[in-house]
């Protein structure tokens, strides 16, 4: 892995290495990734569009999207794509096992879109440093994809998710970034910390 960056590397334009580099950093080189990886990290640097033939689970069939590549990551072992897909109009999370084919397009892009925070490592520590967080069935999808059987049904169609509590600041950029589809169900102490970041977030506006 560490060796086919480098090779990537060698083949940017100047203006374009140290915005690789950072990026880079962010990836961990020590776990075995697909042959995208490359090229999709020469995409979101060189901000270009892709196309790609995605297996979608909850439809059972593979489905062709144009999508702007946001940011790669590694989350317990499984590859995953940031993307604001052009198919469906919306910023959306693609696991690259489900990749079947992909095509780094000439098309360009200018975006000032986020991909959403990355999750942090679960603390090796007991359930009482662990958040629950309820998701809307508008979510679901979503968070299925991105945490897989860790995600408990909780009827109509919502989930719920643990997620590290050990750092306030994190949990409720997260939630919030979630809008009004993730809503945090304990401990107290973490709905509060939500509730308060929202309230700031309404009187800064």
């Amino acid at each position: 892995m560490s060796s086919a960056l480098a090779k990537l590397e060698g083949v940017l334009p100047p203006q374009a290495i140290g915005r690789y580099r950072d990026m880079s950093r962010q990836l961990d080189v020590t776990v075995d990734g697909p042959d995208s990886l490359a090229a999709l990290s020469r995409a979101i640097v060189e901000k270009r569009e892709i196309d790609l033939d995605y297996f979608t689970a909850s439809r059972g069939q593979t489905e062709h999207r144009r999508v702007r590549p946001l940011e790669l990551f590694n989350h317990r072992g499984q590859w995953y794509l940031s993307a604001h897909c052009l198919s469906r109009g919306e910023q959306r999370l693609f696991r690259l096992d489900r990749v079947a084919s992909l095509t780094v397009t000439d098309e360009r892009f200018t975006s000032h879109e986020e991909p959403y925070p990355r999750l942090r490592p679960m603390p090796s520590t007991d359930a009482s440093s662990l958040v629950w967080v309820r998701f809307s069935a508008r979510a679901t999808p979503y968070i299925r994809e991105r945490f897989g059987d860790d995600a408990v049904d909780v009827g109509g169609g919502e989930v719920k998710v643990p997620v590290p509590g050990d750092s306030e600041r994190w949990l409720t950029q997260w939630v919030l970034s979630f809008g009004g589809d993730a809503t945090v169900t304990e401990p107290e102490w973490a709905v509060a910390a939500v509730a308060r970041a929202a309230r700031a977030s309404l009187q800064s506006r």
